[in-house]
């Protein structure tokens, strides 16, 4: 292999690896438990708020289980396809308890 063809041969696998990094990277850092932790932990206080806000009737259990599902199913939205359970309900008890000590304006 000359040296003409060696650069040529860089020219075209350079571009082809800075793509599949740029679409690769964000999605493996995404796995990171880190970043799965935290993301979590957004998609329990997004849950929370939202089944507080729909189904704000429904005893606790009912609407526990409304904000699991809910959690489960923007997790899987994201990529995060099987979760542990206990990730989930510690970040979900979590949120409650953060929206718990939030003041709510009274009428």
């Amino acid at each position: 292999m000359t040296l003409e063809q060696l650069i040529m041969l860089i020219n075209l696998v350079v571009p082809f690896i800075v793509l599949l990094s740029a679409l690769l990277l964000p999605r493996l850092y995404a796995r990171l438990p880190e970043q799965v932790q935290r993301t979590v932990q957004e998609v329990a206080h997004t849950a929370v708020l939202a089944v507080e806000q729909q189904f704000d009737g429904l005893p606790g259990e009912q609407k526990r289980q409304k904000a699991v599902d809910l959690i489960i199913a923007m997790l899987q939205a994201v990529g995060l396809k099987s979760m542990n359970p206990t990730l989930i309900n510690a970040a979900l008890e979590a949120a409650v308890r953060a929206m718990n000590q939030v003041e709510k304006p009274k009428p």
